[in-house]
């Protein structure tokens, strides 16, 4: 029963894809949360998924040979998306 309740809980966080100016993806750019431990790699098409507790955060975003950008987010509960160019 304990198993059953807590899979009722939906996730939180931010998922989205980071691309150039050209919308091109950026594969396996780095999205770190500013001022946690949190953060992922984007996948091979450049799409992040990463879950948050509520609430606002600064999310940075780093790739090789471009200028690294952050931004900053309010997650609320279910996932918003965030794409980054």
């Amino acid at each position: 029963l304990l198993l059953l309740a807590t899979l009722g809980f939906a996730q939180s966080g931010l998922r989205g894809t980071v691309k150039n100016a050209k919308g091109d993806a950026l594969p396996y750019a780095a999205i770190m949360v500013k001022g946690t431990s949190q953060g992922t790699i984007s996948n091979d098409e450049g799409r992040y998924e990463i879950a948050l507790t509520p609430g606002q955060y600064t999310v940075v975003f780093q790739y090789l040979g471009f200028q690294t950008g952050q931004k900053t987010v309010e997650v609320s509960s279910g996932f918003q998306t965030l794409d980054v160019v």
